[in-house]
């Protein structure tokens, strides 16, 4: 291969990773977005812990949708799902590694 066709490969690729990152992020977002109609769905009126204990207490909600009230407060307080995270690290270190390849050939 000629430098010019390694050029134009590495920059195909790095065209390619940016792609990817963009449909990662996206899906991501979505996904969030859907999840995130669900939860306020279920969580209704219900914004706090004391909130929805005093619902379980007056016997307006069961002890399986308080848990599940619980869980959906203690989730707002969690950081980005790890997975998602991972994956953006190991597309931005892809297109580092295309992005240097092209300017190590173009010298």
């Amino acid at each position: 291969m000629t430098d010019k066709e390694i050029v134009a490969l590495q920059s195909w690729w790095m065209g390619e990773v940016q792609a990817i990152t963009k449909k990662v992020i996206e899906q991501e977002e979505r996904r969030q977005a859907n999840a995130q109609k669900k939860a306020d769905r279920l969580m209704g009126e219900y914004k706090t812990f004391g909130d929805i204990q005093d619902a379980y207490g007056c016997g307006v909600i069961s002890a399986r949708k308080r848990d599940r009230l619980y869980d959906l407060l203690e989730q707002k307080k969690v950081e980005p799902d790890a997975l998602y995270n991972a994956k953006l690290e190991m597309l931005g270190e892809m297109y580092q590694i295309a992005k240097q390849a092209v300017e190590d050939h173009q010298k």
